[in-house]
């Protein structure tokens, strides 16, 4: 415990204050919840990203420190090095040439979802043709964007998840974007009616953090914990310990059918 102590400060959220040379800070995004990571009752950050990078940290004399910070100004904190880590892909990253991504850890699919049932040949561009999506605000959306900007398709980019499955059920947009976490989070917490997902992903991107090359040796220490973790067979028991329920029930990595 002293050693836990002497070199981790995770749990509390500190000031706004760039990161000194004895800690890394990493940045999560505002709005994030189950299962990456969150608060709990004891205002301690919790989740799958909080106990990997704890605990990848502890081979390093490094102090762990998180704060939320809104997505766009995160990114460019990263940049300014006013921050040391995020979660990010170099497929999300504004200038992705500029940073270094770890290892893949986690598989992150978004879907489409509607109030009605999806046919189950139709084609991505004939499935959104005409049709009005809610999107999260300054996201990247490799598969959606031409769409939108050829007017084939058009965006309605909202400031939350729950905006977003909330105007779905208003019925102010045809369609919603989401990846299968946040939809299940937020489908559970608002106990919304029977909404039906598309019947296989969208995209698939392979979830990493991101930091700038200065940060190299976190991100080998990270690669080599996550190594470790696989080999052990203990990552998958992570994931279920924060995986929502509704992720749990339909067996992750099959969740593509209608329910």
């Amino acid at each position: 415990m002293g050693l836990l102590t002497k070199y981790f400060t995770w749990e509390v959220e500190a000031s706004q204050q760039p990161p000194q040379k004895d800690e890394f800070l990493f940045l999560i995004y505002q709005h994030t919840t189950q299962p990456f990571a969150f608060k709990n009752e004891d205002g301690q950050f919790v989740g799958i990203l909080p106990d990997l990078l704890k605990e990848a940290a502890k081979k390093q004399p490094l102090k762990m420190r998180f704060r939320f910070e809104n997505r766009r100004r995160a990114e460019q904190a990263l940049y300014e090095g006013l921050a040391d880590g995020l979660l990010l892909t170099d497929q999300w990253a504004e200038q992705p040439q500029l940073l270094i991504f770890s290892e893949p850890f986690f598989p992150h699919r978004e879907y489409l979802f509607s109030l009605e049932p999806f046919e189950q040949e139709m084609s991505l561009v004939d499935t959104i043709r005409n049709k009005v999506i809610c999107v999260r605000q300054h996201y990247v959306y490799p598969k959606l964007d031409r769409y939108f900007d050829s007017a084939m398709a058009y965006k309605n980019a909202l400031s939350t998840h729950p905006r977003i499955v909330e105007m779905l059920i208003r019925k102010r947009c045809d369609l919603a974007y989401m990846s299968e976490l946040r939809a299940a989070v937020t489908l559970q917490e608002q106990r919304s009616p029977k909404v039906y997902w598309s019947h296989s992903p969208i995209i698939v991107t392979p979830v990493t953090i991101a930091t700038m090359p200065e940060q190299k040796r976190f991100i080998q220490g990270f690669n080599r914990y996550l190594k470790e973790l696989v080999q052990n067979k203990k990552l998958d028991k992570l994931y279920n310990k924060y995986l929502p329920k509704l992720l749990q029930d339909r067996q992750l990595g099959n969740i593509h059918e209608n329910y």
